[in-house]
């Protein structure tokens, strides 16, 4: 069984540390009209100066939320003895959480691209589909191949370990499952790559 997958330790501070360094684009107009106006005006301001404050205080109280709370963004993946289950909290997006199967994965497709765009995407049998809410039971399962969304997808970035590594590790969860990984495809121009494995079973 391959160890589990932590979430990545670094996400909170760097995002938090961005928003800091952001916030001052807003917060600089208030800044300018406070220095030469003072704060005897504050009433007076036009509608747009209290938009910049809003935003501009939003985000520092948001990335002091990041920088002294515990980890709260990030990705990680615990292995069973027949799939695994992945739990991704991204920033300013809902939580999501998978239970899977390696028998409810059709294939598996890494993407790697720059600005932090590299992901596994798990393509999921019609049924499995259904049950993890990516499709409406009505939805038929010719048309599902085809127009809905079965994919479930993993910020790689938000996870604790490399690429390569991670990529070993699913290997070796669906060999514990006894299925293999078989390469079907493989893509790579320059910066970006796209591998995808089919799921079979001997």
């Amino acid at each position: 069984m391959p160890a589990d997958i932590p979430p990545a330790r670094s996400t909170n501070l760097i995002v938090g540390i961005g928003l800091l360094l952001m916030a001052w684009v807003p917060l600089l107009p208030i800044y300018g009209t406070l220095r030469y106006d003072g704060i005897g005006y504050v009433l007076e301001w036009p509608l747009a100066l209290y938009g910049f404050l809003a935003v501009g205080v939003l985000m520092l109280v948001t990335a002091a939320n990041l920088l002294l709370r515990p980890q709260r963004v990030g990705a990680e993946v615990a292995f069973h003895e027949n799939g695994f289950t992945l739990a991704v909290r991204a920033f300013l997006r809902r939580d999501r959480r998978h239970s899977l199967a390696w028998a409810d994965i059709e294939n598996m497709t890494l993407i790697e691209a720059p600005r932090g765009g590299d992901l596994l995407a798990f393509r999921l049998t019609h049924a499995a589909a259904v049950r993890e809410g990516l499709i409406q039971p009505t939805t038929r399962a010719g048309a599902s191949r085809t127009l809905a969304r079965r994919e479930v997808r993993l910020p790689l970035a938000l996870l604790g370990v490399s690429i390569s590594e991670a990529v070993t590790r699913f290997h070796a969860s669906a060999e514990v499952a006894g299925a293999q990984l078989v390469v079907r495809s493989s893509f790579n121009v320059l910066i970006f790559v796209r591998k995808l494995w089919s799921v079979e079973w001997p």
